[in-house]
């Protein structure tokens, strides 16, 4: 895709975090998608000229393990630690969060990449 793109635009890859499947038994019997998979994915796509990593989750399966969780923190602390992950590693690669990006009121929570508060604004 870079290739067949220009060379100022940006290339973004949205794809699943989680399944939400682990320790399930369908876990056990078929394995399941995780962090650590996805971390192994984003750990090639500098290389291949990803410039953002927008991480969502599966919710099509009623086994996963949803039950309580904060989905908003849920989502930038997925993301925090796979930009840890590989920005200790020395790879350059944003990453992003889905969810209720819709409501101003969460606009301006913390970026998952920067330490700092997001500045955020309207942009429509």
């Amino acid at each position: 895709v870079r290739k067949a793109i220009p060379p100022d635009m940006p290339l973004f890859l949205r794809i699943s975090s989680t399944d939400t499947m682990e320790d399930t038994e369908l876990d056990k019997t078929l394995g399941s998608w995780d962090v650590e998979s996805t971390i192994r994915v984003a750990r090639e796509l500098p290389a291949l000229g990803v410039d953002l990593l927008d991480i969502s989750s599966d919710g099509n399966n009623p086994g996963q393990l949803f039950d309580g969780v904060n989905v908003i923190d849920f989502y930038v602390n997925i993301a925090g630690r796979i930009r840890d992950t590989i920005h200790v590693e020395g790879l350059e690669l944003l990453i992003g969060a889905v969810c209720m990006i819709s409501r101003q009121q969460i606009r301006p929570r913390k970026s998952c990449n920067s330490p700092r508060r997001a500045q955020m604004r309207k942009v429509w």
